[in-house]
């Protein structure tokens, strides 16, 4: 069984809302996880006046309002606020204290456009691909022109998401920006990938011999889609020998016996495949 977490404070009539991420809170509780869930991104924002008064009027949590006051008036560090709040509230072992505090400070050094990206990357991760979309493009859009490596980063993990809804020859375009604005091997070899799926077969092979300094890339990405589809197949085999070693397990020989010599044939077809190139 878990922890038992006593509450702290009262539910509040009036929720808060926090911007980034946009959510609710109704509770302490609801805020402490908001701000250790979201530690790596939170910036100067989140010490906001009003929290501390709705933690200190709609909560009930005079002692700690008094403590977070002086923190927002004299400016102090996103990591002092934080901790002063799950300190207080005393849910959390010294472990994950510890671990919280270590977020916020690797946060305190990302720009503000560093962490609207990320964000941004955690709906990816979360499958919201259109929406990131959407995000990329207006970040992109308010970045100043000499930040040519996060703006590269920036199409580069559009360029991602656009893969995830099978958008490849939009993928591959931006994958090629992203390139052209900050070089990078595996950039390229990812542009190449994204052709590969967007063309078929004759015409990326011919789309590659036109750019001869795409052959030694293309052959690393030929590479790798060998190793993925002999891992994939391993994979295949690993599951067709569990489902003959349960219907030999469940009495069913017929099934048993006829995937057996279908993979005797296989392996015969594969053996003289091999001696034939020798």
């Amino acid at each position: 069984m878990g922890r038992a977490i006593m509450l702290c404070g009262n539910d509040a009539k009036t929720p808060y809302r926090f911007i980034n991420p946009d959510v609710l809170v109704y509770n302490i509780e609801e805020l402490c996880f908001i701000l250790r869930e979201n530690a790596f991104l939170l910036d100067v924002d989140v010490m906001d006046k009003r929290l501390v008064s709705w933690l200190d009027i709609e909560c009930g949590l005079h002692p700690l309002a008094a403590s977070l006051y002086p923190l927002v008036h004299q400016k102090g560090t996103v990591s002092a606020f934080v901790m002063t709040i799950l300190e207080y509230v005393g849910h959390y072992t010294r472990e994950e204290l510890s671990e919280t505090e270590k977020l916020l400070k690797q946060g305190a050094s990302l720009s503000t456009y560093e962490k609207y990206k990320t964000r941004i990357d955690y709906m990816v991760g979360g499958g919201k691909l259109v929406q990131a979309m959407s995000e990329y493009d207006d970040l992109l859009a308010i970045l100043p022109q000499v930040e040519n490596e996060l703006s590269a980063k920036v199409l580069h993990n559009k360029a991602v998401a656009m893969t995830g809804l099978f958008l490849f020859e939009q993928a591959a375009q931006c994958f090629l920006q992203s390139y052209e604005m900050y070089p990078l091997q595996e950039t390229y070899v990812e542009y190449l990938a994204a052709k590969r799926m967007a063309l078929g077969d004759s015409d990326y092979i011919s789309f590659v011999a036109s750019i001869p300094e795409a052959y030694e890339d293309s052959l690393e990405l030929e590479k790798r889609v060998e190793e993925i589809t002999a891992g994939w197949q391993g994979y295949l085999d690993k599951q067709r020998l569990e489902q003959r070693c349960e219907w030999k397990e469940n009495g069913n020989f017929t099934k048993y016996y006829e995937e057996t010599e279908r993979m005797i044939q296989e392996l015969k077809k594969k053996y003289r495949h091999c001696i034939s190139e020798v």
